[in-house]
């Protein structure tokens, strides 16, 4: 906890200069040994805004801690958040306060700034370092201690500054000092009884405190998909010059071409939810441990297909019917930090999509994968905005048609990658907008040699954009990261305390004068 103070250094400075001047002064008059709080009254303060990344709860927080000493107003829209010190003299005027507070969150410190209220200078400045539990319970422990030391540390500086020239200035000295000890006996009690009840407060706390990160993470939009299959070394390029001759010669073993498949764009919706029940109860290790599950259904679209009827020898086009949906369901698990995370996720899930209506006469196959995933992704928190990524692997079981039907012993693997970014429009609702590629590639070498519809391999890939909301449950202020989120917790719980402290550094100050 740091705290720089001008008051100490002005007061000396006016001591010394008394003494200089008038050697037989009595001091009690330069130097009030009764506080505020010693006289039965609160200063007051107007709290105006607190400038910074989720300050929601860290105005509220500050707020409750200024309580205890202080008068306060709620004055967040009436004192200026920038500006000359007219400003908040006339804002501390018109809310009829001696004090004004505003205050700024940054990474790992909360800075205020206490000004006077009659002229609106900067009176003091309170800066509080520290991170998540531990300086909570510091603060809970250590503060109300603080105080109370710090203040009995200044009166007995302005006691050995005083003159003893005369009796009369003795007297003065010794009834300041017994109505020091007296302010000082109740806070030294006061705090020792904080100090005795906060490490049972704080276990309390520890035992139920639910984790600062989200118990669930809810994304729900639209999206549009492209896919493009595309077959590799067909045996058709390899073909002899006399297949182009209708018919071919006799004794001429001509490979039939298979057809590409392209989908412009497949409209569509999407879910994915992660949950984490542990983390509504305990802020420990399997708070972080969720379970997971997304699920993509594009809507019925329809593709054209010219071919020569075998019979007729005639150019025929037909409509047929995409049908494509996937899920996956598995675990994660996350690491925060303060303003980022990491995440690692397995998942089992199933890819499909059919051409419907080519049943008898089949242009590509249909496919359905069944998959096993492993991914790691990330996010990082830019204020409201935060931006992840992810890259996993899908280890294919099971291939459908592909491998059933058109290519015996065909073997392949699948790349799953995405990129997102997030809005918060608040602590718990963002908006999310993203691009997901999902790429399949397969190698068809184990063909029998007598199939003469054969390829080398090929490429199934499906390039997705989305649009949706992000909304989570429980936890501290988001940081909304997607999928994180990524939230700002930590440095929630580090403006709170700093909170506190910068309200009872203030009480110090308030009091010497």
């Amino acid at each position: 906890m740091k705290i720089r103070s001008r008051v100490l250094a002005v007061r000396v400075a006016l001591v010394a200069s008394a003494i200089l001047a008038f050697p037989g002064l009595d001091l009690a008059g330069v130097i009030p040994v009764q506080s505020a709080q010693a006289a039965g009254k609160k200063p007051t303060v107007a709290l105006g805004g607190i400038q910074g990344r989720k300050t929601k709860d860290v105005r509220r927080w500050v707020l409750d801690s200024m309580k205890k000493d202080y008068e306060v107003t709620d004055a967040e829209e009436v004192v200026p958040k920038s500006g000359g010190d007219a400003g908040y003299a006339k804002s501390a005027k018109a809310l009829g306060t001696e004090w004004v507070v505003t205050g700024k969150l940054e990474r790992n410190k909360l800075v205020l700034t206490v000004r006077d209220g009659v002229d609106g200078s900067v009176f003091d400045t309170v800066e509080i370092d520290g991170a998540g539990a531990k300086l909570k319970r510091a603060i809970a422990k250590e503060l109300p201690s603080s105080m109370a030391d710090a203040m009995a540390e200044e009166e007995e500086v302005e006691e050995e500054e005083a003159p003893k020239s005369s009796a009369k200035a003795a007297k003065d000295d010794e009834e300041a000092a017994a109505e020091s000890e007296d302010e000082d006996a109740p806070a030294e009690e006061t705090s020792e009884e904080e100090e005795e009840e906060a490490p049972s407060e704080d276990a309390a706390a520890s035992e139920s405190k639910p984790s600062s990160r989200p118990g669930m993470v809810l994304y729900l939009g639209l999206e549009g998909t492209r896919r493009d299959f595309t077959y590799k070394d067909q045996l058709h390029e390899f073909n002899p010059p006399e297949c182009g001759m209708m018919p071919p010669p006799a004794g001429i073993t001509c490979a039939s071409q298979l057809s590409d498949y392209h989908l412009p764009l497949q409209p569509g919706g999407f879910l994915s939810l992660e949950l984490y029940p542990i983390a509504f109860f305990s802020d420990g290790f399997l708070s972080n441990v969720g379970l997971t599950f997304q699920y993509h259904q594009g809507l019925t679209t329809k593709s054209s297909y010219t071919r020569k009827n075998p019979v007729t020898m005639v150019n025929e086009t037909q409509e047929f019917d995409n049908v494509h949906s996937q899920w996956a369901a598995g675990a994660r698990i996350r690491f925060p930090f303060d303003t980022s995370e990491i995440g690692a996720q397995f998942a089992y899930g199933v890819h499909k999509f059919f051409l419907s209506g080519d049943e008898n006469s089949p242009i590509i196959p249909d496919v359905k994968y069944g998959f096993v995933k492993l991914a790691v992704d990330g996010t990082v928190s830019l204020g409201k905005v935060s931006l992840g990524a992810r890259v996993g692997v899908r280890m294919l079981g099971s291939l459908g048609e592909l491998e059933s039907l058109w290519f015996p012993g065909a073997t392949g693997t699948g790349l799953d990658a995405g990129l997102m970014g997030v809005y918060s429009l608040s602590d718990s609702l963002g908006i999310a907008l993203g691009v997901d590629i999902y790429r399949y590639g397969f190698d068809f070498n184990a063909i029998p040699a007598n199939n003469v519809v054969v390829a080398g391999g090929a490429v199934d890939q499906y390039l997705s954009g989305w649009l949706g909301i992000r909304w989570q449950l429980g936890g501290g202020a988001s940081a909304s990261a997607g999928g994180a989120a990524i939230s700002a917790s930590a440095d929630a719980s580090t403006s709170d305390d700093s909170g506190d402290e910068s309200s009872d550094d203030f009480s110090e100050d308030e009091a010497e004068e």
